[in-house]
């Protein structure tokens, strides 16, 4: 980095030391006086434990760059922005998927409201089709749940195979923690689909209803 440091560099003289320190590294573009490597054949997972060891006493005015530190640096800086992400994701994509499904089954139900006249009355209670109805429901969303997983399932190891393993580096596939958020996200959208299915019953009663 020649626009930092110059193009020539002079060796001043050498230092020998009992601790396995050596001050003075170039580091961009900062002070290379504040920096301390430790040279040491296996990595130093806990280098503040170490400086402890050698009676040095790190403070909040120094920067530890370690494995520990690289840790914390991950779980808050990378893992909390991407589970943020992913909130965020998925709430959009629950508010779309409520609104889009809402909108289909009041459709849906409206073209089957002459269905519902029939079986009232034929004697079919308002239980009884409600019953039917909600037996429909849970074999739509169960069989969507199913091709959904595995449709997710093929995608993601494609993706992990041609992206992930290509750049060397590998992630889960499947995130068991996910599945609860996913089911609430099925039961609420059900819950939600009760007020167009109970406006629904309530709106016929008898075959009349049909000439309406």
């Amino acid at each position: 980095m020649p626009h930092a440091y110059g193009s020539i560099f002079h060796i001043v003289g050498t230092i020998r030391s009992p601790y396995m320190t050596v001050v003075g590294t170039p580091a961009g573009y900062t002070n290379n006086g504040w920096y301390i490597v430790v040279e040491k054949e296996e990595s130093v997972y806990d280098m503040t434990a170490l400086l402890k060891d050698l009676g040095i006493t790190v403070t909040d005015a120094d920067r530890v760059e370690d494995s520990v530190a690289r840790e914390v640096f991950y779980d808050t800086q990378i893992k909390g922005l991407l589970d943020k992400v992913i909130d965020a994701i998925h709430m959009i994509v629950m508010a779309f998927l409520a609104f889009t499904v809402l909108v289909a089954y009041i459709s849906y139900l409206r073209n089957r409201v002459n269905e519902y006249c029939l079986y009232m009355s034929i004697g079919y209670s308002r239980s009884a089709v409600y019953g039917m109805i909600m037996r429909e429901m849970l074999m739509i969303f169960g069989t969507g749940a199913v091709l959904g997983l595995l449709a997710g399932l093929g995608v993601a190891g494609i993706l992990h195979r041609i992206v992930i393993e290509a750049k060397g580096l590998s992630c889960r596939i499947l995130m068991p923690e996910q599945i609860l958020r996913i089911f609430a996200t099925y039961v609420l959208i059900m819950g939600m689909l009760q007020i167009p299915v109970v406006w629904s019953i309530h709106a016929v009663k008898t075959i009349d209803a049909i000439e309406e």
